[in-house]
């Protein structure tokens, strides 16, 4: 099933049900939060960005601006990875940035984790500060967070007046690719591009829905994540395509991070390749979109390592091998097929 997101309404309804699945109508809303629980007059200059549960936001002073500072109330009330020498009070539930010196533009960012179980939509407020005068945060207004089983794809949108921008966000797969659609009438559909959701959240920024009276999105799955679990025939060649080592590599975990084991065989008469023999366990594996990177470098040997990158598919693993070492570098190719 894709999902339809349509814009230009005046409110916020339930999600409904058509011939093309999930519509969800959302409003034109410009979002001002302060922690006064006023508007001040002053013109914004302070953006909020939201995507998952990072936080970003972006000041852009206007000129002739002494000194301001930035203040926000996560909603979780546990930040971290806050930037930019940003410090958070336990006591008031307050992130302050600052105070700068000058207009200088600057980008402000923390990461406020959910608790277990948390499913909605969380306001987050927060206000600036220019030269002792309060001044409003416009854009990202709220952490979304989705109920649990999340359902397979959500899209979400995101207005940001200062940037000039109408983000649509999607969360979905992890390290899958969707294709994203516009239409003004549900008839005709253009392709406005492609997301990738390597963390199972993606977004794509509109150019142009401001001048539309209605616009509507959706979605779907074009590139399914790479799922390694089970056990996968391996073969390595050498540069020149000889048959070098046969064997089996074997994900021992369903979901990130993953895991696994690996035993490579020699074949035929010795020869001098780097290419590991024997057995051993990875724990580094990598996924984006479907291009998969497994080390298969012991912990203790940094000075062996030994990679697989290739693409990932339903049922094939390919790609080529690279060992780095004392010596020069050496490498090959390497084909696996997922057992039945």
């Amino acid at each position: 099933m894709n999902t339809t997101l349509k814009v230009g309404s005046t409110a916020r309804s339930r999600p409904k049900c058509d011939k093309l699945g999930l519509v969800v109508t959302l409003s034109w809303v410009l979002a001002h939060s302060t922690l006064l629980g006023q508007s001040p007059t002053t013109t914004p200059f302070v953006e909020r960005h939201i995507l998952g549960c990072q936080v970003t936001l972006v000041a852009n002073p206007p000129p002739g601006l002494t000194s301001y500072s930035v203040k926000e109330r996560p909603p979780f009330g546990n930040p971290g990875a806050i930037n930019a020498g940003g410090s958070f009070d336990p006591a008031t539930g307050i992130i302050t940035f600052g105070p700068f010196n000058g207009g200088e533009a600057r980008s402000l960012s923390y990461v406020d984790a959910p608790p277990d179980g948390a499913s909605g939509q969380f306001p987050v407020v927060g206000e600036a500060v220019a030269d002792g005068t309060p001044v409003a945060i416009v854009g990202d207004a709220y952490v979304d967070i989705a109920p649990f089983p999340p359902p397979s794809l959500r899209l979400l949108l995101r207005l940001r007046p200062l940037s000039h921008q109408t983000v649509v966000q999607l969360e979905g797969d992890r390290n899958a690719v969707y294709q994203l659609q516009a239409s003004t009438n549900l008839v005709d559909w253009a392709n406005m591009g492609v997301v990738a959701t390597p963390a199972g959240i993606g977004e794509w920024s509109d150019p142009e829905p401001v001048r539309n009276t209605c616009r509507f999105y959706r979605a779907w799955l074009i590139t399914p994540p790479a799922r390694p679990f089970g056990s996968w025939d391996y073969q390595g060649y050498d540069s020149s395509g000889q048959l070098i080592v046969t064997g089996l590599l074997m994900f021992t975990t369903a979901t990130p991070p993953f895991s696994g084991t690996w035993e490579f065989r020699p074949i035929g008469p010795p020869r001098q390749t780097d290419h590991y023999e024997g057995q051993g366990t990875f724990t580094e594996v990598t996924l984006v979109g479907t291009t998969a990177t497994v080390d298969l470098t012991p912990p203790d040997m940094i000075d062996n390592s030994f990679r697989l990158v290739g693409e990932m598919t339903a049922d094939t693993y390919s790609g080529h091998w690279f060992w780095d070492g004392e010596g020069p570098s050496e490498s090959g190719s390497f084909t696996a097929r997922r057992n039945p």
